[in-house]
């Protein structure tokens, strides 16, 4: 049984279409007709998928997951599939490189940092179904090839210096704000 999973929060109406579920679920009977033991577990907020009914039967939503329990979730999947058009911040594409899951992500502004295309993941057009279709079928029909890249991932990301550098970031901002505040509602202090 091999298991796809798909992390989303909140999905309403403009969610369903940034998140790229919609060509989600346009391509969901394909890939379940060809690949007959792939189920999509949806970790988020639960929907109702706009799919066929014998495809609902496939799809497994978990609901909010505890930040605790979702490296559980990780381990029981073979691949993670990101089709969202827009994100600020690709966190289920990080979070699955930790943990060593192959990836499969539109390729989002941002994503080129992270995935080399082939080397640590597969990166298709965003929008498209039919490059969504060829991504999803080459990591199942090369399990061996999508472990390899999933393992390259790892080794690409310095998490230690990334995560070093984005708080570095955030209390050099939190300085300059405080700074910027006092100077506007204290004229007289340094």
């Amino acid at each position: 049984r091999i298991k796809l999973r798909m992390k989303k929060w909140r999905i309403k109406n403009k969610e369903r279409i940034r998140k790229g579920v919609v060509y989600l679920e346009k391509i969901l009977p394909d890939i379940f007709e060809k690949y007959h033991d792939v189920y999509l577990v949806h970790v988020g907020e639960p929907f109702q998928w706009k799919v066929l009914e014998w495809c609902k039967k496939r799809i497994i939503q978990a609901g909010r997951i505890s930040w605790s329990k979702m490296k559980e979730y990780y381990a029981s999947c073979d691949l993670i599939v990101s089709c969202s058009l827009h994100e600020m911040f690709p966190n289920t594409i990080i979070e699955a490189m930790a943990a060593g899951i192959p990836v499969i992500s539109s390729n989002i502004q941002g994503v080129s940092e992270y995935i080399e295309h082939m080397k640590d993941g597969y990166v298709f057009k965003r929008g498209e179904n039919n490059e969504l279709v060829k991504a999803i079928s080459f990591m199942l029909d090369n399990p061996g090839i999508a472990k390899k890249m999933a393992k390259t991932k790892i080794k690409r990301i310095d998490y230690t210096k990334y995560c070093s550098s984005l708080l570095e970031f955030i209390l050099d901002k939190d300085k300059k704000s405080v700074s910027l505040l006092l100077s506007e509602n204290s004229p007289g202090l340094p």
